[in-house]
């Protein structure tokens, strides 16, 4: 490995928790083994404290020399331990492993080779092919055909400024943390993509971390709603995004939000373009019939509440309670409440409160003060981002009447309900 006293050219985090330790030796030794000597590794170990695993780790003789070791206890997918280890890396570049994972020899030196010998175009990250495998065996030829959609994290490797500059990882996430960093990594970034026998990295996918399907839903439904406007020019991915949230509610059995997502997925695009499994699926539905489902589907819910009452302090309770309630039947990716008087979002632009905007939960006090045109750019704004923003209005009882009649002058009157806070 490097000498203690050069910057490595590469830092290698490897991931690890629940690894039986022969697995993450074989591991390690993929990278003692690499034909590139410069080389810094960090483990990140994200066993809780107790483990059999951890202790199996801190006792075996020689296993972390050499290497920086990091004690991160997390049950997520690693997403504040990636992001320590980002910033405890020195290399010139970085790339994270699986300890179920590992390397041929000259892989890291072929992909440095690429970053510096491009001569007319400089690269930020270059990503490799996977070798699927078909079970974690300690026999590296153990494996299945090679894999060319990129979709696990140890094929990639990017200069870790460049990582850092882009914000690292997203802990807002409550899962797929390594898809939503592709997105930003592949629209940011200038990305290679090294094709060899050379850069193959041998994945076992069953042993990565695989979160609840609710979690599953909850974290593709952020990115959708993150990544809003990429996904209006993207239909198809929009579409492969949707039905991964369908097939993640169907297997958490929440069906009717199975449904509402494999309808939306349908209708993005030609339907009558859609695979032979959609079609299954929308088998007994015409093309009409499925439009004017997933309108009642969206019509269900409605997309904003009015609060009347005396007492401020209940009001706020009670919205509070309103949220915690729908992000657990999973109405809300989130459930974060922005809390904003009426006159101080009239003076905004409603573009620049999109990005301030933290929560999807927009409580708005002393409601009847709304001007039209902030009501009409609210409801906009919710429709840009798929229903995912749920508006609750304050309004005393004796102005009710007249903000009633303010929404039902907007264009489009929105679908309401309305809650009296008493005593």
């Amino acid at each position: 490995m490097m000498d203690k006293t050069t910057k490595p050219d590469i830092s290698v985090v490897v991931l690890t928790q629940k690894t039986p330790l022969m697995i993450l030796k074989r591991c390690l030794h993929s990278i003692h083994k690499q034909t590139l000597k410069n080389i810094e590794i960090i483990l990140l170990d994200s066993n809780s404290k107790n483990s059999s695993h951890k202790l199996a780790i801190q006792s075996e003789p020689g296993l972390l020399e050499n290497l920086t070791y990091l004690e991160i206890p997390e049950e997520s997918e690693y997403i504040c331990g990636k992001n320590t280890a980002l910033n405890q890396c020195t290399g010139e570049y970085i790339t994270f492993l699986s300890a179920e994972d590992h390397m041929p020899e000259k892989r890291l030196e072929c992909v440095l080779s690429a970053f510096r010998s491009a001569e007319e175009e400089t690269y930020d990250a270059i990503y490799t092919d996977m070798i699927k495998q078909e079970s974690n065996m300690l026999e590296a030829s153990d494996s299945a055909a090679t894999e060319q959609e990129y979709q696990f994290l140890p094929q990639l490797i990017i200069q870790r400024r460049l990582l850092k500059k882009i914000g690292g990882f997203d802990t807002d996430l409550v899962s797929h943390a390594d898809k939503e960093i592709w997105f930003r990594i592949n629209s940011l970034l200038r990305v290679y993509h090294l094709s060899s026998i050379e850069t193959l990295v041998s994945v076992t996918p069953d042993f990565y971390m695989h979160p609840k399907p609710l979690q599953d839903a909850i974290g593709c439904r952020q990115i959708a709603v993150k990544y809003t406007r990429y996904f209006k020019k993207h239909k198809k991915e929009k579409k492969k995004l949707y039905y991964q949230i369908a097939k993640e509610y169907k297997a958490a059995s929440l069906l009717f939000r199975y449904m509402q997502f494999q309808i939306k997925a349908a209708l993005i695009g030609n339907l009558s373009g859609a695979s032979k499994q959609n079609r299954q699926t929308l088998a007994v539905l015409q093309p009409e019939t499925s439009a004017e489902l997933a309108g009642t589907l969206e019509e269900s819910f409605p997309s904003c509440q009015i609060l009347t009452g005396k007492n401020p302090e209940q009001i706020l309770d009670m919205v509070k309670s309103t949220i915690r309630h729908m992000k657990y039947m999973e109405d809300l990716s989130v459930g974060r409440i922005a809390k904003i008087a009426a006159g101080t979002l009239n003076e905004i632009e409603l573009s620049s409160f999109r990005n301030q905007l933290q929560g999807n939960c927009l409580f708005v006090e002393n409601a009847f003060h709304l001007q039209p045109a902030t009501l009409s750019a609210i409801f906009s704004l919710q429709k840009t981002l798929e229903n995912d923003l749920f508006v609750i209005f304050s309004v005393p009882k004796r102005k009710l009447k007249s903000f009633i009649k303010l929404l039902s002058g907007l264009e489009q009157t929105p679908h309401y309900d309305i809650i009296h806070v008493t005593e």
